[in-house]
């Protein structure tokens, strides 16, 4: 099970046609973006690498709310904004991404593990405070 502080999430379909998903990696699905998690198992005889992968046309359940721990995007701070690619990849570049959230810790800071960092779903955008 993916690292969480527990939030929301809908069931979708993967519909890559081409790119198989992650088990608890950074997933874009139509309009929604998220963390991944499996919801169907693998038979028995299936290789070990294989368990944790969502295939083309597998449902699967996309975490949308609350808090997430995803691989480490080199160069982020907290506060930062991150976007996810087409590819499901994270980056801090906004030009032709989808946002993502915002970074609330990084490696190192209050026990999170070298190459991760928590970020914040629901800060997807700036609050507009006027």
């Amino acid at each position: 099970m993916p690292a969480v502080r527990p939030g929301r999430g809908v069931y979708v379909k993967n519909e890559a046609q081409s790119a198989a998903i992650t088990h608890g990696r950074p997933a874009k699905e139509g309009v929604f973006v998220g963390l991944a998690v499996k919801q169907k198992g693998r038979g028995f005889n299936s290789l070990i690498a294989d368990q944790t992968v969502i295939d083309d046309d597998e449902d699967y359940l996309l975490i949308t709310k609350g808090k997430v721990l995803v691989p480490f995007v080199s160069g982020c701070a907290k506060g930062d904004r991150v976007y996810i690619t087409s590819a499901n990849v994270l980056t801090e570049t906004q030009s032709g991404n989808t946002p993502y959230g915002t970074v609330v810790e990084i490696q190192g800071q209050r026990g999170t593990p070298t190459g991760k960092m928590w970020v914040d779903l629901d800060l997807k955008t700036d609050l507009d405070v006027s």
